[in-house]
């Protein structure tokens, strides 16, 4: 679904060059603005940079990838990330993303699945001590409002529920808890074209509760919801 997002130009645009991010793009480090009117968080910059966080622990999601949304250019195709014949390009963002001084291991668009399509499926979360989650989603087929990611833990009554709305791929809403991570200048259509219209992942962080040993990432049941990459943070 694509909505002509609103653009602010100025000193508003200028400080969202400010960002932490080093995610792999197509080389553009434009200031984006959220739909709402509001500059959006860490919007991507391909000059930013932020000390790696020492201990972060990216989550394998070799078994968990379902579905094909990350395609090189060029490519004819049938599965999709929207289901409506698009994908992103691996040329434009690469198998491994940093936030925030935070690495994230992407899918290999050489590799078969490489993007979670969410369906109410658990992921399995590595043992150790960590404080933080930090996850790479977005939404497809509009804006998914309210979704509920619920952290389980060894001691089930510290399960959580973390409720987060997700901005749609193509329009930004900059919603509470969310940053612009990778800004992609277009995407891969299943013809081997290209759109040539900027489409964004976010990022998102949920605090693990303290005392407690994280065992899983139950996804809310939504295929227009889709999950690239989670790490845990000590």
């Amino acid at each position: 679904m694509k909505t002509l997002p609103f653009i602010i130009p100025g000193a508003l645009g200028l400080l969202l060059a400010l960002s932490l991010t080093s995610c792999s793009t197509s080389g553009s480090s434009s200031p984006q603005t959220a739909a709402s009117g509001q500059p959006a968080p860490e919007a991507n910059s391909s000059s930013a940079g932020a000390p790696s966080v020492a201990g972060a622990t990216p989550v394998s999601l070799a078994n968990i990838f379902n579905i094909v949304g990350i395609v090189p250019d060029n490519s004819q195709f049938t599965d999709s990330l929207d289901g409506d014949g698009n994908d992103c390009s691996s040329n434009v963002i690469h198998d491994s993303c940093s936030w925030k001084g935070v690495p994230f291991q992407l899918g290999s668009a050489s590799k078969g699945a490489n993007v979670v399509t969410c369906n109410g499926q658990t992921i399995p979360l590595p043992a150790g001590k960590f404080s933080k989650l930090e996850m790479l989603a977005t939404g497809v087929n509009g804006a998914q409002a309210s979704q509920n990611f619920v952290i389980t833990y060894s001691d089930p009554s510290l399960d959580q529920t973390n409720t987060q709305s997700v901005s749609d791929w193509y329009q930004p809403d900059g919603n509470t808890g969310e940053a612009q991570v990778i800004d992609m200048d277009y995407r891969d259509q299943s013809d081997g074209s290209r759109d040539d219209e900027p489409f964004y992942i976010y990022g998102y962080s949920f605090d693990l509760k303290s005392g407690g040993t994280a065992t899983g990432l139950v996804l809310p049941s939504n295929n227009n919801l889709k999950v690239f990459a989670v790490t845990l943070v000590p």
